[in-house]
């Protein structure tokens, strides 16, 4: 640019924040989804944010804390690249239980054993 005094430089400062909810890791975008343990052990569908607007999308029933969902093609545009969206299932457990409905769970437990550890190699 030209200032009074002459030639001069034009500096723009960008600071760029954490958006409130989308993660990106290259074209892909994440979004993390809680989902109460019954909606992860039944299933369920609900509606999610992605950066063209809502989409309504099924979870499966039995998804473990960590698992990505893909929305095809919901992700950045970059030249002829296209990326994903993918919702991380994060589940939320109850913070407190009666007496009696722990006795249930129990119950459960044994009618349903789970080995969660059971890949790890420590």
């Amino acid at each position: 640019g030209r200032g009074p005094d002459g030639p001069s430089d034009l500096f723009i400062i960008v600071n760029v924040t954490d958006h409130p909810y989308f993660r990106r890791e290259g074209n892909d975008i994440l979004l993390d989804v809680p989902l109460s343990i019954y909606e992860a052990i039944r299933g369920v569908e609900l509606s999610v944010p992605t950066l063209e607007g809502p989409e309504t999308i099924k979870i499966p029933g039995g998804m473990s804390s960590g698992t990505k969902i893909r929305i095809k093609g919901r992700g950045v545009k970059r030249a002829s690249e296209q990326g994903d969206q993918f919702v991380v299932i994060k589940i939320i457990v109850p913070k407190s239980m009666s007496t009696e409905d722990k006795q249930l769970l129990e119950e459960i437990a044994r009618r349903n054993p789970v080995n969660a550890r059971a890949d790890v190699k420590w």
